[in-house]
């Protein structure tokens, strides 16, 4: 269960893109459809599917992901993300984030809206948080959080128009709260290793995680030993000028998992 639940986590992770700084962003995406596959060790454990499209300067991005292969015989899992983002005063803002999941047939729903000012938001869980097996979630750091969708849109404009993904979030998606900082760790060079996925010069941002509450009382993880390596997304241009997420490799106490783009 562990490599479903963090395949699912960074299925908006992966998001993360670079285009062309003379563009805006939210035209490049406009339209743009793109597909990936998980890899837990030598097997393959999931496909997502991201979709964006744009309405004057709001976002919405879709996302839909699902277990297939031999974990699927006892996880099978389920997960939709719908989210959406506004432009204001050349930053995004969160507006709304929707996920609705399934683990062997048991639904997981959250949904958020942040009000016109976007200082509150109101909040609906099914069902309710456990706290006898997860952390509870104090109140003083729900000020000023952003959903996972914005948090992204704000690290692409760093990137496009700094060359940098040096970042730190406050980020809340319904059911954890938790900080996100990226860092750039240079360039390095991908070799098509498996077939449909992508060879080529790479730019390379390393992620770390903060857990602040929501995340389970029973875990091997050790946030504090983690390193940006350990976590690092690769961005490939996969047309004349634009970047995309190209792969991603996690390295955890259960093994290494693998996300890679497919070419269409």
């Amino acid at each position: 269960m562990s490599s479903i639940r963090v395949t699912s986590c960074f299925a908006t992770i992966i998001l993360l893109t670079m285009g062309n700084p003379t563009l805006c962003l939210s035209d490049i995406f406009d339209g743009l459809e793109v597909s990936y596959q998980t890899q837990w060790g030598n097997a393959q454990i999931g496909n997502f599917k991201i979709k964006i499209e744009k309405n004057k300067n709001k976002i919405k991005f879709v996302s839909e992901s699902h277990s297939e292969g031999v974990i699927s015989l006892f996880l099978d899992y389920k997960s939709n993300i719908v989210g959406t983002s506004v432009k204001n005063d050349k930053n995004w803002y969160p507006n709304s984030y929707i996920v609705n999941s399934n683990y062997n047939n048991k639904r997981y729903y959250s949904k958020i809206r942040w009000d016109k000012n976007r200082n509150k938001f109101d909040k609906k869980i099914e069902p309710p948080i456990d706290l006898k097996k997860v952390y509870d979630i104090p109140p003083s750091t729900l000020e000023n959080v952003i959903d996972p969708i914005t948090a992204l849109m704000r690290v692409l404009d760093k990137v496009n128009h700094h060359q940098s993904c040096d970042k730190v979030l406050n980020i809340f998606d319904g059911r954890r709260r938790y900080n996100l900082e990226t860092k750039s760790l240079g360039e390095e060079f991908l070799i098509n290793d498996r077939p449909n996925s992508f060879t080529g010069q790479t730019l390379v941002c390393g992620v770390k995680i903060k857990p602040i509450g929501g995340h389970r009382l029973e875990s091997k993880w050790e946030p504090e030993t983690d390193k940006f390596s350990d976590i690092k997304i690769f961005f490939g241009v996969t047309n004349a000028s634009t970047y995309l997420p190209v792969r991603m490799v996690l390295d955890r106490w259960f093994g290494r998992i693998i996300v890679r783009m497919l070419k269409s």
